[in-house]
């Protein structure tokens, strides 16, 4: 009985895979890459608090996407110069246009490392994704030291009760390339 059961949900499991049409490129490693040089953000005075100790050159949390129009098509995001208490000085995105070959570094306005007119001082726990059409988005969490002058937190998405983790996540809307969750 329990073999019929097991052969049963296997019959389906394939069924399944095979009517949604599941699919992956075929990745295989190669030799390791330079992704990212030198932090960008050197000597930037933003985003000390008391007893906190930054690590310039530092690169935590990386993420990567890959374009599903175009398998060499890659993003990756991670943290540079990262604060030992929470936070960076600034989110990185490489870009590589040959499968991971070669890479080329940019980066958002997450924290005023990056750009000065920023109203944040840190950013932290990058995500990036990309839509059905290939469009890339990135998030951020992004904060202030200065915990004098919080401002009231704006609701981007209720969880209805549900946990949410801690690292901020972006999905791209599957039947939609315009709206991204």
């Amino acid at each position: 009985m329990r073999m019929r059961v097991l052969l049963l949900v296997g019959v389906v499991v394939a069924a399944l895979a095979a009517a949604v049409g599941v699919f992956a490129y075929p990745y295989f490693a190669g030799p390791p890459v330079t992704v990212s040089g030198p932090s960008p953000f050197a000597g930037c005075p933003f985003g000390a608090a008391s007893g906190s100790v930054n690590y310039p050159n530092s690169e935590v949390e990386p993420f990567v996407a890959v374009d599903p129009t175009d398998p060499n098509r890659l993003v990756g995001v991670f943290q540079q110069d990262r604060w030992n208490d929470g936070g960076a000085h600034g989110l990185i995105a490489a870009r590589s246009s040959n499968g991971g070959a070669t890479w080329q570094e940019s980066w958002a306005a997450f924290s005023k490392c990056s750009d000065p007119a920023s109203p944040y001082d840190r950013a932290s726990d990058p995500w990036v994704t990309f839509d059905t059409a290939g469009n890339v988005y990135q998030i951020s969490l992004s904060v202030t030291t200065d915990q004098e002058t919080w401002e009231a937190p704006t609701v981007m998405l209720a969880s209805g009760g549900c946990a949410i983790a801690h690292v901020p996540e972006l999905a791209a809307d599957v039947p939609s390339t315009s709206v991204g969750w």
